[in-house]
């Protein structure tokens, strides 16, 4: 979550206090904390369970009473097998049985669950039943399916902090901000923070979903959803605190699933494109590029509506009309402008010059399967009709504005090497490959250009098999308009506009326990705000996410 911030916008914000940045690291400390000690407890579950289950050929094992010598030799295998039906057989009111059966009934009783009544639409894997905190505990969750319900919340907390000997905010002999929208843009005003992360920065966000199965009235997979918003943080630059809806939906199929709907309220950053790596939510840093929220992509939901064609079981095209997020408002920040100006998210109308966003995307995607490498391939052209500022008559126009604005992305996603091929669901292990290339014209769009490559590892570790590692490395390129501009007058004003802005990225996301997700690692970028004073220097921050799924 390497958000760039508009290089223009005046705006103020009071900068926080020493206590309010003791609160900061407190809570960053009982986050970490918190992470650290339960992944330490998962690895040691994993492990006694992984000891418990994989002993090898001709070592001790323990009952609690006495030690014997595991079988060896070809029937080993069978020999164990006997030996655990018999010690089955013979537990007392076959209760050892009975925990099997339960356990293994009630994951398969959440998987059918899940593809009931958990969240339809996404492009990447929604947060399932099945890994969550809660389960199916007394049977709260099968009640509330006998009714046709569903129900899903999850919470994700970011923190980032950067580790180098740098100025923590603008220095004082800057003009002070003048403006109660400053922390918006990172405005280079006394005091102002203008990057996450460049003092130690946090956003907590929760969502809750509601879903009700449409199918029992003879809808093909048909689905309504409701989902409520709540975030909180230190930087409204880079997400803005709100309480608002988050969708409101109506999904279903026709033709034996060939054809796909969604329309209502809706988020398309996780309809379309798929920036997350490995496809996982719980993997919030890295990637950096902006240009389809730029060109008014939903991240804050937008009355819109999809449709997507399953040409063959791989090959799809979805395409999706939405309202746009307001492209040209009060502080050119689009994603704070849309919580200013809609901060219920029922609105259905932007601000004035608000236009509509099309997209569509081609797509191939292969899942991993035994012997078959995951690959996912998509191509998305974008076209706003929204009214944009025409960064090409700089400085001289500065109110100057056009009608209408492009864009293009290309992804790229392939399984190099398929650690296991034991079973459909292990077959996702192993090394990957990716790119993200993104283009927009340089005219209308602040950073036209983007490119990332990235490596990542999914269950690096047998008794860990969900976990991840990843690599990223990015480059943002900045309008070449804007730039010039902004540094034509830096020897009067002191603020300079970076022309590209580039970043790696390293992390480890591992699976604590079902329903628990902990990412830590560092990331470096050389120009992490792209206005800047001249002291700013780069940043390494350290990085730290927890995903709670209820």
């Amino acid at each position: 979550m390497n958000q760039q911030r508009a290089v223009t916008g005046d705006q103020t914000a009071a900068s926080p206090s020493e206590a309010q940045l003791h609160r900061a690291w407190y809570r960053a400390f009982c986050v970490g904390s918190l992470s650290i000690a339960a992944l330490i407890v998962g690895d040691m579950s994993a492990r006694a369970e992984f000891v418990e289950h994989k002993t090898r050929p001709g070592e001790a094992v323990t009952d609690g009473h006495a030690a014997r010598a595991a079988p060896t030799g070809k029937n080993a295998s069978n020999i164990r097998k006997r030996a655990l039906r018999q010690e089955l057989a013979s537990a007392p009111d076959s209760s050892d049985r009975k925990i099997v059966d339960t356990t293994t009934s009630q994951r398969t009783d959440l998987r059918e669950l899940n593809k009931r009544h958990g969240v339809k639409g996404w492009n990447i894997p929604f947060p399932s039943y099945s890994d969550s905190l809660l389960r199916d505990e007394g049977g709260w969750r099968s009640a509330l399916a006998s009714a046709g319900f569903g129900f899903q919340a999850y919470n994700i907390a970011v923190f980032e902090a950067n580790m180098l000997d740098t100025p923590r905010q603008v220095p004082s002999n800057y003009p002070p901000c003048t403006s109660r929208y400053s922390q918006a843009t990172g405005a280079i005003c006394a005091g102002n923070q203008t990057y996450f992360g460049q003092r130690p920065s946090y956003i907590n966000e929760t969502i809750a979903w509601l879903t009700y199965d449409m199918s029992r009235w003879g809808v093909p997979d048909g689905q309504l959803m409701v989902a409520g918003l709540y975030s909180a943080g230190n930087d409204v630059g880079y997400l803005p605190n709100s309480l608002q809806l988050y969708q409101l939906a109506w999904y279903q199929t026709f033709f034996d699933k060939k054809l796909e709907i969604k329309f209502g309220y809706v988020t398309n950053t996780t309809e379309f494109i798929g920036t997350f790596v490995g496809s996982n939510l719980a993997s919030t840093f890295g990637p950096s590029g902006s240009i389809p929220i730029q060109l008014g992509m939903s991240i804050s939901p937008t009355p819109s509506f999809r449709t997507t064609w399953h040409v063959t079981d791989t090959i799809y095209n979805q395409a999706a009309v939405q309202r746009s997020l307001p492209i040209n408002s009060v502080t050119g920040n689009v994603i704070f402008d849309e919580a200013l100006t809609n901060p219920a998210g029922i609105n259905w109308n932007g601000p004035k010059g608000t236009g509509e966003l099309f997209i569509d995307e081609l797509g191939y995607k292969q899942p991993a399967s035994p012997g078959n490498p995951q690959t996912w391939l998509r191509l998305d052209l974008l076209y706003n009709t929204s009214t944009f500022r025409d960064f090409s008559h700089l400085p001289a126009n500065p109110g100057a504005t056009r009608d209408g604005n492009f864009g293009v992305t290309f992804l790229a996603d392939r399984q190099l090497w398929q650690q296991d091929r034991s079973s459909p669901l292990a077959a996702a292990r192993g090394l990957y490959a990716g790119i993200s290339v993104m283009y927009a014209p340089p005219e209308a769009t602040g950073i036209s250009q983007y490119y990332e490559g990235r490596a990542y590892w999914i269950g690096p570790f047998d008794n860990r098999p969900t976990d991840m590692f990843s690599l990223v490395a990015a480059r943002n390129v900045v309008s070449h308009y804007l730039s010039d501009a902004t540094n034509r007058f830096s020897g009067l004003t002191g603020v300079f506009a970076a022309r590209t802005s580039n970043s790696v990225t390293a992390t480890y996301t591992a699976h604590l326990m079902p329903g628990l997700w902990g990412t830590i690692g560092v990331g470096y970028t050389d120009h992490p705000s792209l206005a800047y004073f001249k002291t700013e220097g780069p940043s390494f921050n350290v990085l730290a996410s927890l995903l709670v799924n209820m």
